[in-house]
């Protein structure tokens, strides 16, 4: 996490803003540094001294910043709050909610300081007390990268025991404190003005957006209440918000390399029609539907613990005297998709190659 914090404070001292930053995009070369990617969602806030607001929707609804979705917003405090809900999901393994807005209860639970649920119950007291600075939905009250480097959390030395990272004792039994004032309501926004829901399109009309150069359709009454829509967006621009947390391919290993060393994959000892007969039995009884593409690729559709649409597929791929079982995920949440690899995974133990794979490529 301090190596994400490190490239955001880089990209924001030249005056670019990520303004997609999540797990996906952020990839680990061979010595396990981090590297972040994807800047197809980035902009220059900042030139020659000069600070300008954003207005542009954009990014990946679980990780943007709540000022996101009401429009004009600052750079640098957007970017540290996707890097909180990073946090959220580096040390819980799960995402704190689909979006940060009133029609998303966990959201609202996190304003309302209702902690005592996952994934807020999974950490320990000192880190809560950093993503509640962090995780601050006004702007304003939101920490800096330079605060954040200061908390104790963050300046807690980490020692290797065995195989795993250990940063002194866990306080995650300790009664955590439920008592914190974000000071901000429900239905305000960050400027003061009433927000009204929408559950059909709103009534659009178009502007110019300095931010993205492109006309925009727009509420034409904006100037007396923010909108959310339930459906289509009022927005052009709002169809550039994913729903979405799909992986970026960086790497310089051979496609066979990748597929190999991909941690949703396993070998299995049976044939390829009798694996395919075994995983179609198997997604029948957990209730996933799914279709066969191409002789050895199923793509399977699910939802998620939250009701969203979760797509992945199971390829079959014939290596010397075993069948490699890749799963990759097409569309949804990857901490939800590896969850079901291992659900599926340990269903079919049974099949399942056991031991070290002695091959070459294996170690490559």
């Amino acid at each position: 996490f301090k190596q994400i914090l490190a490239g955001v404070e880089y990209l924001h001292s030249k005056g670019v803003a990520h303004r997609d930053l999540k797990p996906e995009n952020i990839l680990l070369d061979a010595n396990d540094n981090i590297k972040i990617s994807d800047f197809g969602l980035a902009t220059v806030f900042r030139h020659k001294g000069e600070e300008r607001q954003l207005t542009r929707k954009c990014g990946t609804l679980p990780y943007i910043a709540p000022e996101v979705l009401v429009k004009k917003y600052k750079a640098e405090p957007a970017d540290i709050w996707s890097c909180g809900v990073i946090l959220v999901a580096l040390l819980a393994g799960e995402l704190p909610w689909d979006q940060p807005s009133p029609v998303c209860e966990q959201f609202r639970w996190w304003k309302e300081c209702k902690i005592t649920e996952s994934p807020w119950s999974k950490l320990d007291n000192l880190a809560l007390s950093l993503l509640r600075k962090i995780l601050a939905p006004h702007p304003t009250r939101r920490y800096t990268l330079e605060q954040i480097k200061c908390h104790k959390w963050i300046q807690k030395v980490f020692k290797r025991e065995g195989s795993k990272w250990v940063g002194g004792q866990d306080e995650s039994r300790s009664r955590k404190r439920s008592c914190f004032d974000f000071g901000h309501s429900d239905n305000t926004t960050r400027d003061g003005t009433m927000m009204r829901l929408s559950s059909s399109q709103p009534d659009m009309a178009c502007k110019w957006d300095e931010d993205s150069q492109i006309p925009e359709l727009v509420a034409p009454s904006d100037v007396l209440a923010q909108k959310i829509s339930f459906s289509q967006p009022a927005h052009l621009e709002d169809m550039l918000l994913s729903t979405q947390t799909q992986g970026t391919q960086g790497s310089s290993q051979t496609p066979l390399q990748k597929l190999v060393k991909r941690m949703t994959r396993f070998f299995v000892t049976t044939s390829v029609q009798a694996t395919l007969e075994e995983m179609k039995c198997l997604f029948e009884k957990l209730g996933y539907s799914w279709k066969t593409n191409s002789p050895g690729q199923v793509t399977i559709t699910t939802l998620d613990k939250r009701k969203a649409q979760l797509v992945f597929k199971a390829s079959l791929v014939e290596m010397s005297d075993k069948i490699l079982v890749d799963f990759r995920l097409s569309r949804g949440d990857g901490l939800e998709f590896k969850k079901h690899f291992v659900t599926i995974r340990n269903h079919l133990s049974d099949i399942i190659a056991k031991g070290p794979v002695m091959w070459p490529i294996a170690a490559a």
